[in-house]
């Protein structure tokens, strides 16, 4: 006797023909399966009563194409098959699965592939990734990934390959950002000499820890630091000296972009300055500092300070200061 079938699920078929031979074998098979049918061809009237149907639970199961992960969501579906699974992309084969397990209910995902079928390295690729990501918040490896397997193609182009892939995708937004926004000015270039970091025994889920690396890496103004800084409080606690480091850095970087230097050098000992050719600031205007400084010293390109009483982060706050006051 077929076994009864008591849950709600769905199927995906992306060949519009096979559709209805997947509904009748499904029908055959299974007993106390209700079969609906769905696919982008059908009228918007006959898309709906299926929808209408499975939704008031006239049918249980929902045969159809990838439309079923446009915005269908329905918490009792516990199960999704997903056939031909090897000709999907790493992205929709994710998206696809989030169709289920939306609510307290286990799901399940079956990714289904043709026997005999030799997979090619790329699919290969993608449904291991697909079967290794499987836990909360692994969207962003996933995204990673999928960026690993297809390439990020040409900028401007059809193309998915190119040298971006030997860069990094991250890297290549860097460069691809300060490109866009050059100008007559030479790019700062600050040296911090402390640990920056943010260590695994604050934030052991990797995608998060990568997720704020790259906020505090896209960050443009003292602002977006502070609300880092708030966001990691609040869901971490008190932010370990590598963290508090790592933001004032940036600050620090920040600065600079609006200042008239255009390379420095910061250590626990001293700073190190070296203005733009064309600053035109005068030695006696950093006078302003001379209770926070034991000595100035010139250099073969600019300025060596000394504080009077120095530590990494307190250099950081005083070139800062110098920036903004003195260089900006």
């Amino acid at each position: 006797m077929p076994p009864r079938f008591q849950e709600r699920a769905m199927v995906v078929q992306n060949s519009i023909n096979k559709l209805s031979e997947y509904g009748n074998q499904i029908e055959k098979l299974v007993d106390g399966s209700k079969v609906g049918i769905i696919h982008g061809r059908m009228s918007s009237k006959s898309l709906e009563e299926a929808f209408l149907r499975f939704f008031a639970g006239e049918t249980n199961v929902i045969c159809g194409t990838t439309i079923v992960e446009s915005g269908l969501d329905i918490p009792d579906v516990n199960t999704i098959i997903i056939c031909d699974a090897h000709k999907y992309g790493l992205a929709q084969l994710h998206q696809l699965r989030g169709r289920v397990g939306r609510s307290t209910k286990r799901s399940y995902c079956y990714l289904s592939v043709p026997k005999k079928t030799k997979l090619s390295p790329g699919a290969y690729l993608r449904l291991r990734s697909i079967n290794e990501n499987c836990y909360l918040g692994s969207g962003f490896n996933i995204s990673q990934q999928d960026l690993d397997v297809r390439g990020p193609g040409d900028i401007f182009g059809h193309k998915q390959s190119g040298n971006i892939k030997n860069v990094g995708y991250p890297l290549f937004l860097d460069l691809l950002e300060k490109a866009l926004g050059r100008d007559s000015k030479p790019e700062p270039d600050i040296n911090i000499e402390c640990p920056q970091l943010i260590p695994h025994h604050y934030i052991t889920n990797d995608s998060d820890r990568l997720s704020f690396y790259a906020r505090i890496a896209r960050s443009r103004s003292y602002q977006q630091l502070a609300d880092i800084g708030s966001a990691l409080k609040d869901r971490f606690g008190p932010l370990p000296k590598e963290v508090e480091l790592m933001l004032i850095s940036k600050k620090a970087y920040i600065s600079m972009q609006k200042s008239q230097l255009v390379q420095a050098s910061i250590n626990s000992a001293c700073i190190k300055l070296e203005p733009s050719a064309d600053s035109g600031v005068a030695l006696e205007r950093l006078f302003v500092f001379n209770r926070s400084l034991e000595k100035i010293e010139r250099s073969n390109t600019g300025l060596i300070l000394y504080p009077n009483s120095p530590s990494i982060e307190k250099n950081i706050q005083l070139f800062i200061n110098l920036s903004e006051q003195v260089y900006g």
